[in-house]
């Protein structure tokens, strides 16, 4: 009869040739069966059991890949050493789940969440009926990580989680020069899978807002650690300045004694040698307060 189970196995799993081993499973119950690691199996069999008072059964990979090879799974593969099966602890961690979408939405415009793994580093049987969420502070720069509850009496309960999400951000068309203008012009908006991030990404691109701090190559993804606020005057520039008298406007073209940015309080040069105190408005324009 074993023989002619493994036969069928062997005729009907041809389609998981190649696949890959995960390197944790999650089980309902202690028994550990083939169709938690081969979700299509046609024919179901019990590989393992999770001892009594145990949640956990870490299994080396090749014993997991010889065990599976018996049962005409002989083309999967491993990419770590050890197979680690985990019971799913029976509470509902719905409402955890809603405060890890609501931090990763508060930092993200755009981000589009499919689907969040939580999974409580023990095994737990219920949580308390009050507690608060605390995610790192860099959280939101990967799509995995590790946070904990704290309840009244300050346990903390520790969860690792996993999110499948998307969202869009900011890369350079071209290798783009230091202190250049961003603009549509350099940069194009891309919608890619949340992995990680070395810092924030730009959000979202306004016209004469921002310029790189350095050079930035091809293709890569544009963060707010590479841009600086733009410098709407440069040193030397000539610069529109309005002064407003009552219904009277005043305008009159000075010079520029240093860079600066939109709303702060720069020197100019008029035409007479004088040094006037004006608030940048906009490109190369400046108004006396």
């Amino acid at each position: 009869m074993a023989s002619k189970i493994i036969l069928f196995l062997l005729l009907v799993n041809i389609a998981h040739a190649n696949y890959t081993l995960k390197e944790t499973y999650y089980v309902s119950t202690n028994d550990i069966n083939l169709s938690v690691v081969v979700p299509k199996t046609k024919q179901d069999i019990k590989l393992y059991s999770i001892e009594p008072n145990r949640y956990t059964k870490r299994v080396p990979s090749k014993e997991l890949l010889k065990l599976l090879s018996r049962y005409g799974y002989s083309d999967l593969k491993a990419q770590s050493r050890f197979i680690k099966f985990i019971k799913k602890s029976p509470v509902d961690l719905s409402n955890i789940q809603k405060k890890i979408k609501k931090f990763y939405k508060q930092k993200y415009e755009n981000i589009n969440i499919k689907h969040i793994d939580l999974t409580p580093r023990g095994y737990i049987t219920s949580l308390p009926k009050e507690y608060e969420v605390t995610l790192p502070s860099k959280a939101h720069l990967r799509d995995h990580g590790t946070l904990y509850i704290k309840t009244d009496d300050k346990k903390k309960i520790f969860f690792d989680y996993k999110l499948k999400a998307d969202l869009k951000v900011y890369v350079a068309k071209h290798t783009i020069k230091r202190d250049a203008e961003l603009s549509v012009a350099n940069v194009t908006k891309k919608s890619i899978m949340l992995k990680k991030f070395k810092a924030m990404p730009l959000q979202s691109l306004k016209k004469e807002l921002y310029q790189t701090k350095h050079s930035i190559k091809r293709g890569v993804i544009v963060t707010l650690r590479d841009i600086k606020k733009l410098d709407l005057l440069r040193r030397g520039s000539s610069v529109h300045v309005s002064l407003h008298n009552g219904n009277v406007v005043i305008e009159f073209v000075a010079k520029a004694l240093h860079n600066a940015k939109l709303g702060e309080t720069t020197t100019l040069q008029r035409a007479d040698g004088k040094r006037i105190k004006a608030v940048v408005t906009g490109k190369n324009k400046a108004e006396i307060q």
